[in-house]
């Protein structure tokens, strides 16, 4: 039966050519003949349109006159409806609320008498080539065209419409819960109808048990289709007062739903109100909830300021919450506590508020919360301290402890692909990352599809394919560029200026380098050493040093093994340029201890190539 669903791919076919046309029109005549003058009006009046000749010959054989040709496909249409006896075009109206397709129960919710039409009716609507049964489902029949339905459907007035939405709702709802989208929508539809006839109060009272189905429905959405969930939870909060407490309760997870499919002005915006409503009206459930979730969001967007204040309103936030002992929201707060720990490179903490979520989620039964808490432990484990082998074991595992949960297995491809890579494992790393952006893709998760380079990059260039690790970060920065995600943006940029330079081409990786700090008012190692290794290059060594030297100091303090590495390694190429090779050789060596700790053989393989030479120079 017809939906509400407004996420819909559309396909534009080429009219036919005139001999298709005739084609068509002998295989719908079947055997009859059709005089020569007719066919070619019906022919021209249709320019390609195969429903128009459909519709045609059928209006001829009716007894209609080839002479009068309606214009369009509307007019025609519309032509055929007003020559339906009376009985069969209520029928047809009926059935035009219900959508393309229809049961024929579902008629009789609609009918005055509460009973199914007569067989008859239905048959002669079949034989006028209006409707068709359904191919595969029993007692269903489905209109001919959308068109044919949108005709009909245009007939009625507001006031026809809106009880029949409400009812064929009514008839709908407690079937189970895979029809809620489908009960929200007529319960729409009929609010929506009320209010343009003045009808506010039963407008009200319509429109509130549709965002009851709607944010239920958006709810289930979450990790399974992310536009669909942010597309219902949007139009449910838009269905209720601004005060309303369920209104309250929606935006928290609108602005969730908002931020993962990369909509975070948007996210920002609800987050705020959600903030602020949840204050005004003493509900600190929706005001905490939606706090921490705003402070990610910002980490996103602005990461210099939420770095100064996140870590310390997410806390607060726990500490309310746990007061509150709402474990659904307090799972959400330490996973955005898990979250600042990850981008501030601390993945022992990060594990550790993981390992918390899980186990608020767990303590209620919320399933999306639980995937959660693993998706970013899947991320903690890469990056973090866990051997190469062991981390992707682990991560592996992850995929069952979430219940199959196809977001955890969409961050489990993409957090394995570099680590297999670090053991030289190319075409397994990329059998992971091309899984894991179908995946991503295919849910919806546009935020994390377009950040998956910050993983996936770096099988690339453990490859030694610079060329494709710079497209992929180049796709990566245009997308995240749009979608204003700074945090995620200066990452990928930092990247792409490490790649560029390792591609000898210095005035353009100095220059993103430049690029990613000044999105950063605290940037990481990562554009530090680009530059350092830049202005050595150049000659400039004093500067060259402090700023590698900087950018080790950034991370020592981290458990971000390979990060490590790669800032003492661009120090010894600092000061292998500068001709000082028994220090570079020291700091060689400090980072292959790094990656020989991560299990990252191919790195520790190009350290060790290195230290030769170096011990050759000495």
């Amino acid at each position: 039966m017809g939906g509400g669903r407004e996420n819909a791919d559309a396909l534009t076919l080429q009219p036919l050519s005139d001999s298709e046309s005739d084609q068509l029109i002998e295989t719908l005549l079947g055997g009859s003949s059709l005089a020569d003058n007719a066919r070619q009006r019906v022919r021209a009046a249709a320019e390609g349109n195969p429903l128009f000749v459909e519709q045609l010959l059928a209006t001829l054989a009716e007894g209609g006159s080839p002479e009068l040709v309606p214009p369009t496909i509307q007019a025609l249409l519309t032509a055929r409806l007003d020559a339906l006896p009376a009985d069969e075009l209520e029928l047809v109206e009926r059935a035009s609320v219900v959508g393309l397709e229809f049961e024929w129960d579902s008629l009789a919710a609609l009918s005055a008498r509460g009973t199914r039409p007569a067989g008859t009716l239905l048959a002669a609507l079949v034989r006028k080539d209006l409707i068709r049964p359904h191919d595969t489902i029993e007692d269903t029949f489905r209109f001919r065209h959308a068109l044919v339905r949108d005709a009909a459907y245009e007939r009625l007035s507001k006031g026809a419409r809106a009880p029949m939405h409400e009812r064929l709702g009514d008839w709908l709802d407690g079937r189970s819960d895979e029809f809620e989208e489908l009960v929200g929508y007529h319960f729409e539809q009929a609010s929506r109808y009320r209010a343009e006839l003045g009808d506010a109060h039963e407008a009200a009272e319509t429109g509130r048990r549709a965002a009851e189905r709607l944010s239920s429905a958006g709810n289930r959405a979450f990790g399974a289709d992310m536009p669909a969930a942010a597309n219902l939870l949007g139009r449910a909060a838009a269905l209720l007062p601004e005060q309303d407490p369920l209104r309250l309760r929606i935006l928290p997870e609108l602005g969730i739903a908002l931020m993962e499919v990369g909509e975070l002005a948007r996210a920002a915006d609800v987050l705020d109100e959600a903030i602020a409503a949840g204050h005004s009206q003493g509900d600190a459930r929706v005001e905490y909830s939606a706090l921490a979730q705003r402070t990610l969001l910002q980490a996103q967007i602005n990461p210099a300021d939420a770095w100064k204040t996140g870590r310390q309103d997410v806390q607060e936030a726990i500490r309310v919450l746990s007061e509150l002992e709402d474990h659904r929201a307090l799972a959400r707060a330490w996973y955005v506590a898990a979250t600042l720990a990850h981008w501030n490179s601390q993945a022992a903490e990060a594990e550790t508020a993981c390992e918390r979520a899980f186990m608020h989620a767990s303590r209620v039964g919320e399933r999306r919360l639980v995937a959660d808490a693993l998706w970013r432990l899947c991320t903690a484990l890469t990056a973090g301290p866990t051997p190469a082998p062991e981390a992707e074991r682990r991560i592996g595992e992850l995929v069952g402890r979430a219940g199959g949960n196809r977001k955890v297995e969409a961050c489990s491809l993409t957090t394995r692909a570099p680590l297999v890579a670090m053991e030289g494992r190319f075409e397994e790393a990329r059998a992971f990352r091309d899984q894991a952006l179908a995946l991503n893709e295919e849910l919806g998760l546009r935020l994390y599809a377009a950040s998956m380079s910050h993983y996936t990059g770096l099988v690339e260039v453990l490859a030694g394919d610079l060329a494709a690790a710079e497209a992929e970060h180049r796709a990566s920065a245009e997308l995240l560029r749009a979608m204003g995600a700074t945090a995620y943006l200066s990452a990928t940029l930092s990247l792409l200026a490490d790649v560029v330079y390792l591609g000898g081409r210095l005035d353009e990786a100095y220059e993103l380098a430049e690029e990613t700090e000044a999105l950063n008012a605290e940037p990481g190692f990562r554009p530090r050493s680009v530059r350092a290794q830049v202005l050595a290059r150049r000659g400039e060594y004093a500067a060259a040093e402090a700023l590698a030297r900087d950018a080790c100091a950034l991370v020592d303090g981290s458990d971000h093994l390979d990060d490590r590495g790669a800032a003492r390694s661009a120090l010894a190429e600092v000061l292998r340029l500068a001709g000082r090779a028994a220090e570079a050789t020291r700091e060689a060596e400090i980072a292959l201890g790094f990656y020989e700790r991560k299990g990252n053989q191919v790195m520790a393989e190009r350290m060790r190539a290195l230290l030769g030479e170096l011990q050759v120079t000495t």
